[in-house]
């Protein structure tokens, strides 16, 4: 049977230009976390979620995308990149109550002799649609991860917003 255990919980009281969870414990397989968050952004469709693994900023990072936007769908390969792109976020010209739902699993982070697989899926609701992304990245660093950060395109993480992190283990 599978074990979850909270790890840490930001909630944020003002806006910030990241969030960042530091000295992560190594005693897990796995990394969950879970966001409920929107930009300062004064767009309704928002901007793009960013996260780098600990102070890696080198391009280290390759994913694949897939969205669905009211009717429209798309995909596409990135990388190698600086960050890895973790879908969209809700930006400020919503209603104060969109927030976008985000959950990324980072499998083995604890392992040194390989790169880290990343997946994410992001729901969004706008003014004017509901998007919907999904897809995995993949760092190409072979160390563990004690620590992760989350941010924008441009903008800042809006007060309100909560970013939970989860350690998981098979038994």
């Amino acid at each position: 049977m599978a074990v979850i255990e909270a790890i840490a919980t930001h909630y944020l009281e003002a806006d910030a230009n990241s969030v960042e969870f530091t000295s992560i414990p190594q005693t897990y397989e796995h990394l969950e976390v879970r966001c409920s968050l929107r930009s300062t952004n004064a767009t309704a469709e928002g901007v793009n979620n960013w996260m780098i693994v600990g102070s890696d900023s080198a391009s280290n990072y390759h994913m694949h995308v897939a969205y669905a936007s009211g009717t429209a769908e798309g995909g596409w390969p990135a990388g190698p990149d600086t960050k890895m792109t973790l879908g969209q976020t809700t930006g400020g010209g919503n209603p104060t109550a969109n927030y976008t739902t985000l959950v990324v699993y980072i499998y083995d982070y604890t392992v040194n002799n390989s790169g880290k697989t990343v997946q994410f899926l992001a729901g969004q609701g706008c003014q004017n649609s509901a998007n919907l992304t999904f897809g995995g990245n993949y760092q190409d660093n072979y160390t563990t991860i004690s620590g992760l950060t989350f941010y924008f395109t441009s903008d800042k993480v809006a007060r309100g917003s909560v970013f939970s992190l989860y350690g998981m283990n098979s038994s």
